[in-house]
């Protein structure tokens, strides 16, 4: 009898064995013989002490003449890769630019960008990539962040520094590509056709050095500066050749700004890594998307999510199907739209991948899932499982882990939302966190005692919920961020650039759903209960400090505000309201064009239906 109550019926393991693992053992063993083949070639990289300009040289050296990089009409190749960056090491070098050094570079994306982060690590010079989008005092912090010792920049990108020139150190060095630089500002064109393009390092550059600084919101506080070590970027080339399947053959469309990780490092390793041709276009444009595909033959095209829905909005043509995409590899990409994009362009596989910027793990769903960005191998020990990723329950208020009586995370179940963890491991040099420059940050996006007493774990501050099958999939983003049209915005940033414009107005900066849209819009809440706030000098100053995706979309005037017991703003009731008017009887506003119009239920359908274009 007790027998029959411990141990399952027949028909209980029959269901197992036939539903799940036949489903997942298969799918488990081929993720396991790549995610092995990964480690081996970063252990071999590691090693061999290997840099990204040492792995881009293997390269030059077995097909010189190959092209490397396309840009509209220009077609570069390998070699001409490696002589620019050999000139911008040695116009530095001779510029005294040392290992250590840090130059921000604010350019906009094509070849020469790659050209000149590469030339200065060989140097030992780590660049720091800035937004091109940013303006004023967010501009100005991200370059302060780094202690920039220089800035490059194009021409028609000028004005935005030379507008914070006077904020800047005085130490500070300027050099600008194209065009007639202003007095005090140093023509880096000039200097590069005097330089060699034979260039032998005076510095010893190791495989763990700083290579560049990527900003990333993370999920709290302003922009941070994460660290970006020649190691992590061989990873990504070496991730995007075994784990996605790039090979040298393929042609890589690259829409994406370079100075994002998933276009800059991801996208440009295959390039440089695995020595494919990278198409790099100046900006997306949904219009010419399918066409560029098959202007330059591309058989692979990078996404974000919502760079589909745009370009589904787009009226059916012949030209929908006559390109020679063999996959897509994208980042937020939503079911409906996986589906319908796959159809209406007829594409064979969608590699839909995740990793944050400075985080230690990262997903691929190497076996086209429709909606899950990778699994969790099934057939693996729980304790193995939680070093591939763990889901964890949290606090739906305060989104903090969730401890049992022993003080340990506790697991979610199936179809359970929780917060998704990397641990770290000590001495395992493929799960390392670098963190940000700022070492505070960085210990606030590291969890301990997760599962025993020591042990440590990156929060990356993405909800999920995994399936029966291991199939995990992404909810939302936990803290003060949101994700808006590819973009991380940091809450945190806009409140206190308002501050400065609200006076003593109390205002809660958040993100909101509309409709079917990937990510959140911004909206911001301010205590006005007598009007006092100008709405169009708040547009006007968003427009000058903030890039475009960052800047709200929507306002709410309040006539007051509750505080939590840790005097923090409430959000979680006004996330929940939204921007219906039907719901809100508070004033609600519209940034249209550029300035906030009021918010009627009329916008409100138009905003939905997609009548009025956001």
């Amino acid at each position: 009898m007790l027998a029959l109550i411990f141990i399952p019926s027949l028909e209980f393991w029959k269901s197992f064995l036939l539903d799940i693992l036949t489903t997942t053992f298969p799918r488990d063993l081929m993720a396991i013989f790549v995610t092995l083949r990964v480690l081996l070639k970063s252990y071999y990289l590691k090693e061999r002490n290997r840099t990204a300009y040492s792995e881009f040289k293997r390269n030059v050296l077995k097909h010189p003449d190959k092209t490397c990089f396309i840009f509209e009409n220009e077609e570069w190749s390998f070699k001409m890769v490696d002589d620019y960056t050999s000139k911008v090491a040695n116009a530095f070098r001779e510029l005294n630019y040392k290992k250590g050094d840090v130059v921000a570079i604010f350019v906009n994306s094509r070849p020469e960008y790659v050209c000149l982060w590469l030339g200065l690590s060989r140097l030992g010079v780590v660049s720091s990539l800035v937004n091109v989008s940013l303006r004023g005092q967010s501009l100005k912090f991200c370059i302060e962040a780094c202690q920039c010792r220089a800035i490059i920049f194009t021409s028609e990108l000028a004005p935005a520094i030379l507008s914070i020139r006077n904020d800047l150190v005085s130490s500070m060095c300027y050099f600008q590509l194209g065009g007639s630089p202003k007095e005090g500002v140093s023509n880096l064109e000039n200097s590069l056709s005097l330089a060699s393009d034979v260039f032998e390092s005076p510095e010893k550059i190791d495989h763990t050095d700083h290579l560049v600084y990527i900003y990333t919101s993370g999920t709290t506080g302003f922009p941070k500066a994460a660290i970006i070590p020649h190691a992590r970027f061989l990873l990504m080339g070496t991730f995007s050749t075994i784990m996605l399947g790039i090979d040298s053959s393929d042609r890589v469309y690259i829409p994406l700004p370079l100075y994002h990780t998933a276009g800059g490092l991801l996208g440009i390793s295959m390039s440089l890594v695995g020595g494919c041709v990278g198409v790099i276009t100046p900006k997306f444009s949904a219009s010419n998307y399918v066409l560029d595909c098959i202007k330059y033959e591309c058989t692979v095209a990078m996404f974000i999510g919502e760079m589909c829905r745009y370009i589904l909005l787009q009226p059916s043509c012949l030209e929908d199907r006559a390109h020679q995409l063999r996959m897509i590899v994208s980042t937020g990409l939503r079911p409906n739209i996986w589906q319908a994009f796959k159809t209406r362009f007829s594409i064979p596989v969608v590699r839909e991948i995740y990793g944050a910027t400075e985080g230690n793990i990262q997903f691929a769903s190497i076996d086209d899932k429709v909606g899950a960005i990778g699994f969790i191998p099934q057939c693996l020990p729980r304790a193995v499982r939680r070093f591939v990723g763990a889901l964890v329950r949290v606090d739906p208020e305060t989104q903090e882990p969730i401890r049992n009586h022993d003080g340990f995370c506790v697991e979610c179940q199936v179809d359970e939302l929780g917060m998704l963890l990397g641990l770290i491991p000590a001495n395992n040099f493929s799960r390392v966190f670098s963190g940000y420059l700022n070492k505070r940050e960085s210990e606030k996006k590291v969890i301990s005692n997760v599962f025993k007493l020591g042990d440590r774990a990156f929060i990356t501050g993405d909800l999920m919920s995994m399936d029966k099958y291991g199939y995990l999939y992404f909810k939302d983003r936990t803290g003060d961020t949101y994700r808006w049209k590819g973009e991380n915005v940091a809450t945190f940033e806009i409140e206190t650039l308002l501050s400065s414009v609200v006076k003593h107005h109390e205002c809660i900066v958040y993100g909101v759903q509309v409709g079917d849209f990937e990510g959140k819009a911004g909206m911001v809440a301010i205590v006005d209960p007598l009007r006092e706030v100008d709405l169009d000098e708040l547009a006007a100053y968003f427009e000058k400090n903030l890039s475009k995706n960052a800047i709200p979309l929507f306002i709410r005037l309040l006539p007051h505000t509750e505080i939590t017991g840790t005097f923090r703003l409430k959000k979680t009731q006004l996330k929940k309201d939204g921007f219906d008017p039907s719901v809100v009887k508070d004033p609600l506003y519209f940034k249209q064009g550029k300035v906030y119009v009021e918010l009627t239920k009329d916008v409100y359908e138009a905003i939905l239906n997609g009548a009025i274009m956001i």
